[in-house]
């Protein structure tokens, strides 16, 4: 009888704590959607409007403040080339770090495990520190106000962080089929690209979720090699609505919300190799 009693406190207790944690979990969802839904409203409505309706009403929806955006800021050009970066972004950034890395994880040398050790010590250092020299270094180059210069930027600060994902993935990996396929006289370029990247799915697309959404959002430091509107990235053309004395703010909302289509439908698409790829690269290592 007494166990019984204890048992049925024990389930009380627990169910409880369930009920407060789950209280706790819907109160902070319910907060990191108020940007979200500050963002629509100022998006779907007119400044009068949400004075008269109130800031969440739902009434006087109109589009008219996308049109607008499209209208004063060249927001189509700054999508098309925030476009062109992350994607040229993306597949030198897959591309590179990925054979580094097989070369990192499977031939191991002390030049080898130096470099590696420097890839995973340059992601400790700031940005900020290596704002000027590169900024130097672009000038020098002719870097300054082109795509290019902003694709290699990109490629550069994305390689450690990549490279430490894929080296730790193909440390966990057998050798049995790149054995097999060296045997059957595969050389070592063709068992990366044959046999082994094909298997490296989950982390890539890991690679490709986390540094899309950073490459399409990157102002930083295309604010500082981007200074003509013509290579303007989207977050640039955004930017733009903020003046002098104010800022449109139901324009640069709706701006914004178109900017978010993009990083939505990446993220739906590599959802799901996403903590895949983030275990096998992290935890195994």
């Amino acid at each position: 009888m007494w166990k019984c009693e204890e048992n049925m406190r024990e389930q009380f207790k627990n169910k409880g704590r369930r009920a407060a944690l789950a209280a706790v979990a819907a109160v902070m969802a319910y907060i990191s959607l108020i940007p979200l839904m500050v963002l629509l409203q100022l998006a779907f409505h007119q400044p009068s409007q949400l004075t008269q309706n109130g800031f969440f009403s739902l009434q006087g929806m109109t589009l008219q403040n996308f049109g607008l955006a499209f209208e004063s800021s060249n927001l189509f050009l700054g999508m098309i080339n925030s476009a062109r970066i992350a994607a040229a972004s993306l597949l030198l950034t897959v591309l590179f770090a990925s054979a580094a890395s097989y070369e990192i994880a499977r031939f191991p040398s002390k030049l080898n495990n130096t470099a590696y050790v420097l890839f995973l010590f340059s992601m400790a250092i700031p940005s900020i520190i290596s704002t000027v020299p590169l900024y130097i270094l672009m000038r020098k180059l002719g870097a300054i106000n082109t795509l290019w210069g902003m694709i290699l930027l990109n490629t550069a600060f994305a390689m450690p962080f990549a490279i430490f994902l894929y080296t730790s993935f193909i440390k966990s990996m057998a050798r049995d089929m790149e054995e097999a396929a060296k045997i059957d006289g595969c050389s070592a370029a063709g068992c990366f690209f044959r046999v082994l990247f094909p298997i490296m799915k989950p982390v890539t697309s890991t690679v490709i979720l986390l540094n899309a959404v950073t490459f399409w959002n990157e102002y930083g430091r295309a604010v500082f090699f981007l200074q003509k509107q013509s290579v303007y990235t989207m977050p640039l053309s955004i930017s733009l609505f903020i003046q002098k004395y104010g800022a449109d703010w139901e324009l640069m909302a709706a701006a914004a919300l178109v900017a978010l289509i993009p990083v939505v439908t990446v993220f739906l698409a590599f959802q799901k190799y996403y903590i895949k790829g983030l275990a096998a690269g992290a935890v195994k290592g």
